[in-house]
């Protein structure tokens, strides 16, 4: 069975990255180490990293009826999702599968940070979204 190796971020929607960045980076002093575009997510992702070496990920949509935006309209700004850093996702979502645990349809897939990612619905996480993330080349 794999395992989990760590905490690998914490994912927050934004509606402006811009002033998002400035709350968390310039208040809070935490590093932004990078700020990609995932296309197969349709979201802008900032990448700030903790003292603890874990990674605060800021999301907001890049495009109109992404989920994300839709997740806003919803939910507003806030938490979106944990992520936790796996050894072999395929084995991991074969495990959890096994176990009841549902998997949003349409992953396995590319990640932001070189990443190979898949979500767990959240209800079968106690209403939480969790992501699992498997660096690119690993295994």
């Amino acid at each position: 069975m794999s395992r989990i190796k760590g905490l690998d971020h914490i994912a927050v929607a934004v509606r402006d990255l811009e002033e998002a960045l400035k709350i968390w980076q310039e208040k809070l002093g935490l590093i932004l180490e990078k700020v990609e575009e995932v296309e197969s997510e349709g979201i802008k992702v900032a990448h700030l990293r903790t003292p603890e070496g874990f990674t605060i990920e800021l999301m907001t949509p890049l495009v109109s009826g992404s989920s994300l935006e839709k997740f806003l309209a919803q939910k507003g700004e806030g938490l979106h999702h944990l992520c936790f850093e796996v050894e072999d996702i395929d084995q991991w979502e074969e495990d959890l599968t096994s176990r009841g645990i549902s998997f949003l349809p349409g992953y396995p897939k590319a990640g932001s940070r070189q990443t190979i990612i898949a979500f767990v619905h959240p209800r079968s996480m106690t209403g939480v979204l969790v992501e699992f993330a498997q660096p690119k080349g690993s295994k």
